[in-house]
């Protein structure tokens, strides 16, 4: 609908892209884990956003007075660099999530290893190929697209409320580290701190949690968790989590059943996962991490300065604890696989629209150099911001129809990922740009004023 018939293009390449994951899963007998649907929930959310990149660079290309043909070449030429930026950063995530990771975790590396690559090719060859066709056909005379008028030519002064904001945002990551703090261990789901996860769907009246507790602790369970959830189906289910499991579950469950016959309890699924697994599931997942942290600090030191990785990373480690924090705080939610997959899924998606707006300070340095710098990073997030804003849309579309649909762990997925749109979205345009404009403060005293960007020519 916004872009009409280059929306129509984009779809197309995003119904190829998932074909190529699905088949390519299948040629390899990869198996679609819960990390992985977050594999490629990212990858649509990647393709997506190089579609809107390339048709906005369209638009500003047709802006200049270009013919069709030159504005579709144009435009493919200045989106490649940071498409490619986008995806290796990415993909070196993949590569050490894959290599130390376990279990579930190479589930997701894998799938979005294969999303990137046919995100890549769809978006930078296969649409590029059909706008050639219908063009040199003469088939396509003209591209019209809709606008966002609110976020277009904007001269906002991101930088005018910049200490405010910082505050406010360590404030919000110092709160998410004391709730992790306060729960100790149990904010630690089963999959990292171990035990047995017994769910059970309830048909008759569902009996009070305090009660179902006090009925376990006659039973010498000690640190239970209990508590209701939504299935699959939108039913609610009695899920009841067990440090050490002593007996069989089917036993206990025919204990538990006897001890609240109004409930007409049945076994819907049971899943354990031992401590000594779970310590090494959190471990491969820290250092993975961690050596993907140095590694997109590396590249984008060599791709535009030290500064620029530095604060992508510091960026991403504050969407990653504030997301965590408001599910730990709002929804007394637990670390799980599902959780880390989704904490990944963020990482991914704040570095691409954070790479957006460093590339084009980049492109716009040289032709730019009355601007101090502080000028030069809030006119690049201002001619930016309808992507950004773009792109956060239509991620989110996908979010939102997981938190209305999705039941049980996809939930957890959905609403965490939620959390990382909004964050994501504000420490591209307040965190990052504002570490790269401060390293750079001392480079021009001009007093701030944004002025409009120059046409190329001009250089």
């Amino acid at each position: 609908w916004y872009y009409k018939f280059a929306g129509i293009v984009a779809v197309l390449a995003l119904i190829v892209n998932g074909l190529l994951v699905i088949g390519t899963m299948a040629i390899t007998k990869a198996t679609i884990t819960m990390p992985g649907l977050a594999g490629m929930v990212l990858t649509i959310g990647m393709a997506v956003d190089a579609n809107v990149l390339i048709f906005e660079r369209f638009r500003e290309e047709l802006a200049k007075g270009k013919s069709l043909a030159a504005a579709v070449k144009a435009g493919y030429e200045r989106v490649f660099s940071c498409i490619l930026d986008s995806n290796l950063t990415t993909l070196f995530t993949c590569f050490f999530l894959y290599k130390y990771g376990s279990g579930s975790v190479r589930g997701f590396a894998v799938t979005l290893t294969f999303g990137i690559l046919a995100s890549m090719f769809t978006a930078l060859f296969m649409t590029h190929a059909i706008f050639d066709l219908m063009i040199s056909k003469n088939w396509l005379k003209n591209l019209p697209m809709r606008a966002l008028k609110l976020f277009s030519n904007t001269q906002i002064d991101f930088f005018k409320y910049g200490r405010k904001i910082i505050i406010g945002s360590i404030v919000l990551v110092v709160i998410s580290l004391l709730s992790v703090v306060f729960r100790h261990n149990s904010v630690l789901g089963i999959d990292f701190s171990g035990g047995t996860q017994l769910t059970y769907s309830c048909d008759g009246e569902a009996p009070d949690v305090e009660k179902i507790r006090t009925w376990l602790d006659s039973q010498g369970q000690e640190r239970v968790r209990v508590g209701y959830k939504r299935g699959q189906g939108g039913d609610r289910e009695l899920e009841i989590i067990l440090p050490k499991m002593a007996g069989d579950p089917s036993e206990f469950g025919q204990a538990l059943d006897a001890a609240f016959p109004e409930c007409k309890l049945t076994p819907s699924s049971t899943y354990s996962v031992g401590g000594s697994v779970g310590s090494k599931f959190r471990n491969d997942a820290l250092l993975a991490s961690f050596l993907s942290f140095i590694a997109i600090i590396v590249y984008l030191s060599f791709r535009f300065e030290f500064v620029y990785g530095m604060a992508a990373v510091v960026a991403v480690i504050h969407d990653v604890i504030v997301s965590a924090g408001l599910f730990f705080i709002l929804h007394q939610g637990e670390l799980s696989l599902t959780v880390v997959a989704a904490l990944m899924t963020i990482i991914g998606y704040s570095l691409n629209d954070t790479i957006v707006i460093f590339d084009r300070i980049r492109e716009t340095r040289p032709l730019r150099k009355d601007l101090s710098y502080q000028e030069l990073v809030n006119l690049s997030i201002n001619q930016t911001l309808s992507r950004t804003i773009l792109t956060s849309i239509t991620t989110m579309l996908a979010v939102v129809s997981l938190l209305v649909f999705g039941g049980g762990v996809i939930f957890d997925f959905a609403i965490v990922m939620f959390y990382g749109m909004i964050t994501g979205t504000y420490s591209t345009i307040f965190i990052a740009s504002a570490i790269v404009n401060h390293w750079h403060r001392h480079e021009d005293k001009k007093t701030y004023a944004v002025k409009s960007a120059a046409p190329a020519s001009a250089k």
